[in-house]
């Protein structure tokens, strides 16, 4: 097999699941066109649509299983075709895996013959095992017993992965019984490439990467949603499955190109495999779990709500977490910080900033455009001193990346050579303005010379919040020693200073917004008789807009100060 020759394939464009209805013939040709290459009937993809394109495809999720639940789309002779090519493969020989939790399906001889170790690949299956289900707590996805009655499925109720010579693909999970009409959750079996030659990662290393990342989709597509919109999340998950399972392989470095050479696109417009770091980023700063809350999320909610609601959550805002996790992008390769950020940075490629504008002292003034659930990078230079100033905008307007039609949305920002006239400061010699017009969720951090601004300086969450919680928290409305009584929130603003405060359910549904100045507060130390000051901002009795008290849960407070955020999460008790 050639396989290098698919190293850019022509994918198709797929957004939302096709039918005949919105989707033009020529373009189900070209689906049609795809999915006979990868199954070795034809030996090359024919170029018969404008709306193929040249991307990297590494998984065969979203081309399977769109061809898989359209059937009806095509015509009656591709139907024909699809009938057969959609069954499950014909396999000589079958090996049980020593947990006894799968079953693999191969021939020993013949163009699908394994070329590794079937026993290594056992082992790798196993390996996954142990660390998606059993150390990371999901649940195994649904056996196919309970709906075979003649055997078909595999004949037992263990997963099922067979192993082909595929063209192009490194494997496929694909989804065959629903569980309950409408839930669009699946029973599923899982194909591999059966040499992985030509590929970036060849042999059983490209076997245990796969096996790590196709079972994560039947986790996936079987515990909780397919939803064909949001592929690129369910790629982002499984490629970075791949780095959690098998830290040493490292295949997704293959795919990272794609991201660093074009960091500001929308999320919904990455393909998912170059954006496998950003599932490494939230890893590394609130632990695995919050990538298994985001799926837990899924089924009643899009992608990019289940990844805002999950770092609600954790007492943050999306928009924050997009902006640093731009800074932790742009110190990678030769600007790697050893210890800090990526751990494995020094490999990863380095970043292309969005945007090279010039700067004229005293200052300049310039026009954002970028597009929501994205960074804009912009690095202009400083003859005057011969600073580089990289200024990083996060657009965390999730809700407009949600369509079809993702468009750009402007912000303004001028940067001053001197540190009064902005309205921050930046470091010793430099402050700055921003002005979000068309939305508010923006967050922007800034670096000097490759020196990440801190304090005043990053116009992002503060993490006060960290160290002091609200308080009282819990609230008791029924607790009569504290009738009347303030709920306080830490703030890390001076005193005397006006903010808007909003009140959030855990679901992000609006509660209360008012507003309330800031007010000193003395802050015994735990242990000690040690006072400290902080700001505070107070809020009455706590009522939702209708004046009524609240359920007993999590609330998230959101305090706005210009372009600075706090957040944080209190608990009320309403027995």
């Amino acid at each position: 097999m050639i396989k290098s020759l698919f190293h850019k394939i022509l994918l198709i464009v797929l957004i939302g699941i096709i039918n005949s209805n919105s989707q033009s013939r020529t373009e189900l040709d070209s689906l049609f066109n795809v999915f006979l290459y990868v199954k070795g009937i034809q030996s090359q993809i024919l170029p018969d649509a404008p709306a193929v394109i040249d991307e990297e495809m590494k998984c065969g999720l979203n081309l399977v299983n769109t061809i898989r639940f359209n059937q009806e789309s095509f015509s009656p002779e591709q139907q024909d075709l699809l009938k057969v090519l959609l069954q499950r493969p014909n396999a000589t020989h079958s090996l049980i895996t020593p947990s006894g939790k799968f079953k693999i399906h191969y021939n020993q001889t013949g163009q699908h013959s394994p070329g590794y170790n079937i026993n290594l690949l056992a082992e790798a299956l196993d390996s996954v095992y142990r660390f998606e289900i059993e150390f990371l707590g999901y649940d195994f996805p649904p056996g196919d017993s309970l709906y075979d009655p003649n055997g078909s499925y595999g004949g037992d109720n263990r997963y099922d992965v067979y192993v082909q010579n595929l063209s192009g693909l490194y494997g496929y999970t694909q989804f065959e019984v629903e569980l309950q009409p409408g839930l669009r959750r699946y029973t599923s079996f899982m194909v591999i490439d059966n040499d992985f030659a030509g590929f970036y990662t060849t042999g059983i290393n490209g076997a245990r990467v796969t096996v790590a990342h196709e079972f994560h989709h039947a986790i996936q597509g079987g515990n909780y949603i397919f939803r064909s919109d949001d592929t690129y999340f369910y790629e982002i998950t499984s490629t970075a499955m791949e780095e959690f399972v098998y830290d040493s392989i490292n295949d997704y470095y293959a795919y990272m190109n794609d991201y660093f050479q074009s960091p500001s696109r929308a999320f919904p417009n990455n393909n998912g495999y170059n954006l496998a770091i950003w599932h490494i980023f939230l890893k590394d700063r609130y632990g695995f779990g919050i990538i298994k809350r985001q799926w837990e999320l899924m089924p009643t909610n899009r992608a990019l709500s289940a990844i805002s609601k999950s770092i609600q959550e954790e007492g943050s805002v999306f928009e924050f977490e997009l902006a640093l996790f731009g800074l932790w992008s742009y110190f990678t390769n030769y600007r790697s910080v050893s210890g800090a950020y990526f751990e494995e940075a020094r490999f990863y490629p380095s970043l292309s900033p969005t945007a090279n504008p010039g700067f004229t002292p005293p200052s300049q003034s310039y026009t954002i455009s970028g597009f929501p659930a994205a960074n804009y990078f912009m690095r202009t230079f400083n003859p005057a001193r011969g600073d580089t100033i990289v200024s990083i905008f996060g657009n965390g307007d999730f809700q407009k990346a949600l369509g079809t039609s993702i468009t750009t949305q402007s912000a303004d920002y001028t940067l001053f050579f001197d540190t009064t006239s902005g309205d921050y400061k930046l470091g010793e010699f430099y402050s700055a303005s921003f002005n979000p017009v068309e939305n508010p969720y923006w967050r922007q951090a800034e670096i000097i010379n490759n020196i990440p601004l801190t304090g005043d300086s990053i116009q992002i969450v503060k993490d006060i919040t960290a160290n002091v919680p609200a308080f009282p928290s819990p609230y008791r409305y029924n607790d009569q020693t504290r009738s009347g009584e303030f709920i306080k929130f830490p703030v890390e603003l001076e005193s005397n200073k006006e903010v808007d405060i909003s009140i959030y359910s855990v679901s992000m549904d609006l509660v209360n917004t008012f507003q309330q100045v800031t007010k000193p507060h003395n802050l015994k130390e735990p242990f000690s008789n040690v006072y400290r000051q902080i700001s505070v901002v107070k809020w009455d009795k706590p009522v939702n807009e209708k004046g009524e008290n609240l359920a007993s849960g999590v609330y998230i407070y959101v305090i706005k100060s210009g372009n600075e955020y706090t957040t944080g999460k209190f608990v009320i008790f309403n027995e």
